[in-house]
C-alpha cells in the first residue's frame, strides 16, 4: 500500500542524499515499509525537508 506525501522532486532529492530514504516519484511511500524501529527517522527526516525545502 503506498500513500501520496505531497513531497516534490527537491525534496525527495534531498531524503536520498541526506537520509537514504527512497520514494517514488512524485513522492509515493510504501507504508508497509515503516516500522517501530524506523519510523522516528522517517518522520524526522520529512519534516526536515519539508522545512528546509
Amino acid at each position: 500500500m503506498f500513500s501520496y506525501t505531497g513531497l516534490n522532486e527537491a525534496q525527495l532529492q534531498t531524503l536520498r542524499q541526506r537520509y537514504a530514504i527512497y520514494l517514488v516519484s512524485p513522492g509515493r511511500m510504501c507504508l508497509p515499509g515503516l516500522n517501530p524501529g524506523n519510523i522516528d527517522y522517517v518522520t524526522a527526516a520529512i519534516l526536515d525537508v519539508t522545512r528546509t525545502a
